[in-house]
């Protein structure tokens, strides 16, 4: 009896202990939550004091504009930076941020005028000039983009960025101009990763082995970028090396097991090399990576057809078909199992 005492005195005291653990768990995250909400408090309270001090001060409405913006409070944000920019018209940082905050609201055309206007007052600034030229490219004003583009070089002849955003307008119908301006962006700026990202992807359609030398000009300035690994590895399998191809899938999937598409497409390099059961682990990783990948479960299908296991080919088929109702491919596939069926 004692010792049935002892162990529920036991238990009940490492419940209690256990409690006032939580307790002072919970306590301190409160506090914590108080403590920013009081230094939030404090700053926007010292900076409406500093402001009914300084009405006039155009740099101060800024930095409340600033902590409305890292704090996605856009409405407040926005009135207190279209005062800054009224009180002070030749305040960069301030058109800058307005351009920010009406993009951050969807209000594209809002943010090119605003920018607009910023030019206007302040002639010949390279970076409202950069600013404007992406807005009206992203709002697909394009020849609006390939004017500002234009006045940025007459500003600077050497602007990476102007010679970027050429290349991006270009792309769409001049693929040679494109390639011509994104290169002349990596002559004016070196590390600039998104355009070197430009030139390996249309050297890739190209078929071009130049490619791979973006490819990995990119990589030297990002060497974890998914994007580079997965377009070299593309690449490499698009021209039939299928080992270069695979390696570099496999950097990606030891990075992230659940990359699916580098695990489908290193699938493919196995069928290729009829590596049939290796090919068929792929595509099952591809499926748990990503269980409704129609294109990696028909692939199953096809594994198993080949592999002479009909049953299995015609389910995986028709899951893929509930998936995707009325493709042709999958049709095709179904009506071929059936004939081999009968």
């Amino acid at each position: 009896m004692k010792m049935k005492q002892a162990h529920l005195l036991a238990i009940l005291f490492l419940m209690i202990a256990f409690s006032c653990k939580e307790k002072t768990t919970d306590e301190k995250d409160k506090k914590v939550v108080i403590n920013s909400a009081e230094n939030a408090y404090s700053k926007t309270a010292a900076l409406d004091s500093l402001i009914e001090l300084n009405p006039d001060n155009s740099n101060l409405y800024y930095q409340r504009s600033r902590y409305y913006y890292d704090r996605k409070l856009f409405p407040k944000a926005l009135i207190d930076i279209l005062y800054a920019t009224q009180l002070d018209s030749k305040n960069i940082a301030a058109y800058l941020l307005a351009g920010d905050i009406y993009i951050a609201m969807g209000q594209g055309q809002d943010a090119i005028d605003i920018m607009n206007e910023a030019i206007n007052n302040n002639q010949g600034n390279e970076i409202l000039y950069e600013r404007a030229v992406e807005y009206n490219f992203y709002m697909k004003n394009i020849q609006s983009a390939m004017n500002f583009a234009n006045d940025l070089l007459k500003i600077n002849k050497n602007n990476a960025n102007a010679y970027f955003f050429k290349g991006l307008i270009h792309k769409e119908n001049n693929i040679d101009k494109a390639i011509s301006n994104f290169q002349t962006a990596v002559e004016q700026d070196p590390t600039y990763y998104n355009a070197y990202m430009q030139l390996a992807t249309l050297f890739s359609k190209k078929n071009d082995k130049m490619a791979i030398q973006y490819y990995d000009n990119a990589l030297r300035l990002q060497a974890k970028s998914r994007e580079a690994i997965y377009g070299k590895g593309y690449f490499y399998q698009q021209q039939k090396q299928f080992n270069k191809a695979k390696s570099e899938y496999q950097i990606l999937i030891i990075e992230n097991r659940g990359d699916y598409q580098a695990i489908f497409n290193m699938a493919h390099c196995f069928l290729a090399q009829d590596s049939l059961k290796k090919a068929e682990s792929h595509f099952n990783m591809a499926v748990s990576a990503k269980p409704d990948y129609v294109d990696a479960i028909y692939m199953q299908g096809q594994i198993a057809e080949r592999l002479g296991d009909i049953v299995s080919a015609k389910i995986l088929y028709q899951n893929a078909l509930k998936m995707l109702p009325g493709n042709e491919t999958i049709l095709q596939s179904l009506k071929e199992i059936k004939a081999k069926e009968q």
